[in-house]
């Protein structure tokens, strides 16, 4: 009789697929391989291979070549041969599982000099314009925010918010944002040994 599958936290992770098999990491490896742990606890945390056409568990013939050869026998037939032992094949899928978090994961660039710029200009009694840098991939970007005085929290479509990347020496602005246009007439960057003008010809201010 087939036992119920008691529920974990892995039923709210999506399942890995490599090698055209379907595998299930456990989610704790996610911290866990940042710090040494003996090769069979870790390959504990990667269960599979997995059918990828009805989810099932595969049967698995081990070849005298090292190749592993495994067969979907729930009636779906499915089949697949791959040039590893299944030791091999998790610890392959788990450097590319943690490869994949890492992808997900914001880069700060150590190579570039500590800054922290927070500008503000109040004068005007009607417009508001500050600036701060900060990194995006490993880049160094200064964004710049202009619009409206209001009380009370500001809504995203009360200000302008440019982006300039200092590295690439290009300038974009949010259109999740007030379009520039709507208050804007002219937008002048000039770094070092680049100056840009942006010119909105239905700036009204």
């Amino acid at each position: 009789m087939a036992k119920a599958r008691k529920k974990s936290n892995r039923d709210e992770q999506p399942l890995d697929k490599t090698f055209g098999l379907l595998w299930d990491v456990d989610p704790s490896v996610n911290e866990d391989f940042m710090i040494e742990l003996p090769g069979e606890e870790v390959r504990n945390k990667v269960e599979g291979p997995f059918c990828p056409r009805c989810n099932r568990d595969l049967s698995r013939i081990q070849s005298e070549t090292g190749t592993s050869a495994f067969v979907c026998n729930k009636g779906c037939g499915f089949e697949k041969s791959v040039p590893l032992d299944l030791e091999a094949l998790r610890d392959e899928v788990l450097e590319l599982h943690n490869a994949k978090v890492r992808a997900m994961r914001e880069v700060i660039s150590l190579d570039l000099p500590p800054t922290k710029i927070d500008a503000q200009y109040n004068e005007d009694e009607d417009y508001f314009l500050s600036a701060r840098i900060t990194q995006k991939d490993g880049r160094k970007l200064l964004v710049v925010y202009a619009g409206e005085k209001k009380k009370g929290k500001h809504d995203p479509k009360d200000y302008s918010q440019f982006f300039i990347d200092l590295d690439q020496k290009q300038i974009r602005y949010d259109t999740g944002n007030k379009m520039p246009e709507e208050f804007i007439a002219t937008f002048v960057c000039e770094l070092r040994d680049n100056k840009t003008v942006t010119e909105f010809k239905k700036g009204k201010k």
